[in-house]
């Protein structure tokens, strides 16, 4: 039996969270995950760190600053700071990350 959830992120774009009595081992490199937009990707990664939650190192260039962490079930996630548009780029781009401020992220 399944069990699944849809969280609305007050954003075109829902979260859906899957529970199957099967297995998953989840791989980063191959895996789907959701890339959370934060104005913060530093104090984010301290916070989640804080409560225990398991965050890889910060990932940096001059566009962007992100990070891998994991939920309980081992997870991947991924949070991500815009520092600036690359040039030629547009904005649009960017409506697809989900609004970290606008979520609740629940950690037990």
């Amino acid at each position: 039996m399944s069990k699944f959830v849809v969280l609305d992120t007050s954003w075109p774009t829902s979260l859906r969270l899957w529970q199957t009595e099967a297995a998953i081992k989840p791989v980063k490199e191959a895996a789907s995950y959701p890339i959370f937009r934060t104005p913060d990707a530093v104090a984010l990664r301290q916070e989640l760190e804080l409560k225990g939650t398991v965050a890889e190192e910060m990932i940096k260039d001059d566009y962007v600053s992100f990070f891998f962490f994991y939920d309980p079930d081992g997870n991947v996630l991924e949070t991500c700071l815009v520092h600036e548009e690359r040039p030629g780029s547009s904005s649009v781009q960017h409506k697809y990350f989900l609004p970290v401020k606008n979520m609740k992220l629940i950690l037990t």
